[in-house]
């Protein structure tokens, strides 16, 4: 905002996708594979494969179907089910100052 007020003007690439979660818009897979999409020449396999699994997930919301979801590997969770693979704990740094986020 202090750069903005200055009359800097911050060289930020913000996608259109960007924009349409500042706006409240759903994404979809369309905004990940347009052209101004920061994915435009990656594969994609991971998000294909996600993008896959969704329907399944949005059906496991009824916790009786959970289980059976949960129970379940995919290529991407890597040889484990997807319980074990949302069970990892993540943990994020700054890579300079080692700080945690």
């Amino acid at each position: 905002a202090k750069a903005f007020m200055d009359g800097y003007v911050v060289p930020l690439p913000l996608s259109p996708a960007f924009f349409a979660l500042l706006r409240g818009d759903h994404l979809t897979a369309q905004h990940l594979l347009g052209p101004f999409s920061h994915m435009k020449d990656v594969q994609g396999s991971v998000v294909a494969s996600l993008m896959n699994v969704l329907p399944e997930l949005r059906r496991a919301e009824d916790d009786l179907e959970w289980p059976g979801v949960a129970g379940k590997s995919y290529s991407w969770t890597q040889g484990c089910t997807l319980e074990q693979f949302l069970d990892v704990g993540l943990d994020y740094a700054d890579p300079i100052t080692q700080t945690p986020l």
